[in-house]
């Protein structure tokens, strides 16, 4: 195999594009040309990638038969030349909804569903827009406890003369730009009517909730994390941040949130939350070697050069009292210095969930010319009011030596 001469490629060049400016379609791609700072990045695989994805975010804006053909000129022809690639796109005319109707909502009102809609009148038409308005339909379903929700639709060319006359005077005054502005004209296409056809399905709703398969933590610290109620319904985002908040204690391996019997005909449904929890100790160890210079009382520049080795040992034990509490003993010594340092953590201090407490005993010892020791004993209670960065600390410090 013969690996052949190696280019780089030196520019970039756009023909054909109106709807989108050159810097924009420019900083999506992937490949690069050669500059002060930065290598080239160049491939015929890249660049294919790159016109794909040119080709979705123009069908994604209406322009449903968009082609875009990337293509490499060698600049010249020695050995190793610069490379220049062209991306030749032809927009093609732009498809744009000029109706929609929502059918089948019954539980939620249109103006709840038009919220969460991007294909509504006058805004591009594409199957990836219908795809994205489905998905956030049927989220809105789920979280409301229509879990069998269902989303179809229907796109039809609207024949009525009120678009056909919208149309015409669109394109009529595309034609009309003149000078730099005509590089921006855009064609329209026959416009589309949008239907919205949704079966809501059977609304389920909570009728109890069964905790099982804790041995060491307490009842309520995990029910106190379940956000559903009984005679709610069953809200697949509640079910979601009960997971993602039982995990977050640090004590679980394994946390499932399901209905009993979910393809039975009862609307209401037991929900039954199954928790596995992790191993409580942990130990750790590991040894090492340390040299240090000791410093002298009576010499401040002199020193005393020692060599000692090093060990660690750690231990802690998680959900000591049930409530996702955790006691850690870290022990580091050698001949010339040992630390020790024990703590307690508990995320719900006084079953609330927004207050936590640390509460940390170290022990210091220093071999120089004179010894010494210190200890010392800090508690730390925090309260989250708003983004994570704003945590108002309450502390006290007691040490000695």
């Amino acid at each position: 195999m013969q690996r052949g001469s190696r280019h780089q490629l030196s520019r970039i060049e756009f023909n054909g594009n109106h709807y989108f400016s050159t810097d924009l379609l420019k900083s999506r791609l992937t490949i690069s040309t050669v500059s002060l700072f930065t290598k080239p990045r160049f491939s015929r695989r890249l660049m294919e990638a790159d016109a794909l994805s040119m080709k979705n975010q123009y069908i994604s804006n209406g322009f449903l038969s968009a082609r875009v053909e990337g293509q490499v000129e060698q600049a010249n022809k020695k050995k190793g030349g610069d490379l220049i690639v062209h991306f030749n796109i032809e927009e093609g005319k732009q498809t744009l909804v000029s109706s929609l109707q929502v059918e089948g909502m019954h539980a939620l009102t249109e103006e709840e569903i038009r919220g969460v809609l991007g294909a509504l009148p006058g805004q591009p038409f594409s199957d990836i827009n219908v795809s994205s308005d489905r998905d956030n339909v049927l989220a809105l379903y789920y979280n409301q406890g229509f879990p069998d929700a269902t989303f179809s639709y229907t796109a039809e060319p609207d024949k009525s003369q009120e678009a056909q006359a919208a149309v015409a005077k669109e394109n009529t005054r595309e034609e009309k730009l003149t000078g730099e502005a005509r590089k921006f004209a855009i064609e329209r296409a026959e416009p589309v009517k949008l239907v919205y056809k949704i079966v809501e399905g059977q609304r389920i709703s909570v009728k109890s909730i069964f905790l099982t398969g804790y041995n060491h933590t307490r009842q309520r610290v995990i029910r106190r994390e379940v956000k559903m109620t009984p005679g709610a319904p069953l809200r697949e985002g509640e079910v979601v941040e009960s997971q993602q908040k039982l995990y977050n204690l640090g004590v679980f391996n394994r946390v499932t949130i399901e209905p009993q019997n979910a393809n039975g005909s009862d609307p209401e449904k037991d929900v039954v939350v199954l928790v596995e929890e992790a191993k409580r100790y942990t130990i750790a160890y590991g040894g090492g070697f340390e040299v240090q210079r000791l410093a002298s009382t009576t010499d401040p520049t002199g020193g005393e050069i020692q060599a000692a080795p090093r060990g660690i040992f750690e231990i802690s034990k998680q959900n000591v009292t049930g409530r996702a509490d955790t006691l850690a003993l870290k022990l580091r010594g050698s001949t010339i210095q040992g630390r020790a340092l024990l703590a307690y953590t508990s995320p719900n201090t006084f079953n609330i969930s927004k207050l936590s407490t640390q509460a940390t005993h170290t022990w210091k010892k220093r071999r120089t010319s004179t010894p010494s020791a210190r200890l010392g004993t800090k508690a730390t209670f925090s309260s989250p009011t708003g983004s994570p960065p704003a945590r108002p600390c309450y502390s006290g410090m007691f040490s000695a030596k």
